[in-house]
């Protein structure tokens, strides 16, 4: 038999775009989500961080994640393993710990000066999966972890992070079969979307590949909005947001979901079905009009509905444009 597991990231509850809420396409992921783990028997499921959109997120936020942990709960055949981003309130998380421990939610929400604190061991079938966790720390975390002090140079302070990830990669305090990293932070030669914060670490640019590779049989990263795999080796994935979180970014979506059978482990990119769509048209302001024909011919009945940016190159003044264009789209359901 073999274990099931999804990686996700970068949820980003609570999101809006302008003044428009994405609350119904968060809804519309989540009972989309359930419905795939029950149909694919899915035992792990992984959140690398960034739940939230804010640290101090509004009611219904909340709400949509204790709804999607509640169901999961009631499943009783999943397990989750969430960890915190920059974007989360560590305390907040916390809070409901009781809650999230009834319904098989594990939440690591700080690095510990206990490494093991940070391990998850998850069993099934006779094997035994190893879950490091690495979610998104400050610098002062950082610092007095490693000890260093204000007096060392950049360079020995680089030294003295070097070997305490080394050791905090390194670390089990058991035999595990499979070994798997969860961190929300930057590692190798990532690529922005566009829509991420800057994430910055004490005297370390980012996380080397190097740290890691020869670590770990998967690395589940959450921090960048886009779906990239880091390494022809090792899988080292950033699996992206559910959503695209401005119109700059694509909206194809995935996650990834890794299968562990007979000792070997795979892994596939899941396109994740979106509510609406983002679509972006940049063009000459004699262009809008053709520009906007051209959208409204290509969109039907059967696709999501579209919410859409139009950015225009003005070749000189005129008024009423932005009236030329919403008569055009009335008549339509894009």
């Amino acid at each position: 038999m073999s274990i099931k597991i999804l990686h996700t990231s970068d949820w980003h509850l609570g999101k809006k775009l302008f003044k428009i809420s994405r609350e119904q396409e968060h809804q519309y992921y989540l009972n989309w989500l359930v419905e795939y783990i029950k149909e694919n028997q899915i035992d792990l499921l992984f959140i690398a961080g960034d739940i939230f959109d804010v640290p101090a997120p509004d009611m219904k936020s909340m709400k949509l994640l204790y709804d999607f942990i509640y169901k999961l709960g009631q499943l009783k055949t999943v397990e989750t393993v969430l960890i915190t981003g920059n974007h989360d309130s560590n305390y907040l998380l916390n809070i409901p710990g009781d809650f999230f421990r009834e319904h098989n939610c594990h939440i690591f929400t700080k690095i510990d000066s206990d490494l093991e604190k940070n391990n998850f061991y998850f069993i099934k079938n006779g094997q035994t999966i190893g879950i490091k966790t690495l979610p998104y720390f400050r610098n002062y975390e950082l610092v007095n972890l490693v000890n260093s002090k204000e007096s060392e140079s950049e360079t020995d302070n680089q030294q003295q992070i070097t070997k305490y990830f080394k050791r905090y990669f390194s670390h089990w305090n058991r035999k595990v079969d499979h070994k798997i990293l969860i961190s929300h932070h930057v590692y190798g030669n990532y690529s922005l979307a566009g829509s991420e914060h800057a994430i910055h670490l004490s005297g370390v640019e980012h996380f080397p590949i190097s740290w890691v590779e020869d670590q770990f049989d998967y690395i589940a990263l959450g921090h960048i909005h886009k779906y990239q795999e880091l390494s022809s080796t090792t899988p080292i994935i950033y699996s992206g947001s559910p959503i695209p979180m401005r119109f700059s970014e694509s909206s194809n979506k995935n996650m990834v979901e890794i299968t562990i059978e007979n000792n070997q482990l795979s892994y596939k990119k899941v396109t994740i079905k979106q509510l609406k769509q983002l679509t972006q048209i940049k063009c000459k302001s004699s262009e809008i009009l053709d520009s906007v024909s051209e959208l409204i011919s290509k969109t039907s009945n059967e696709t999501a509905p579209t919410l859409l940016e139009i950015i225009v190159e003005m070749e000189q003044v005129e008024t009423g444009v932005q009236d030329k264009i919403r008569d055009l789209l009335l008549a339509t359901n894009i």
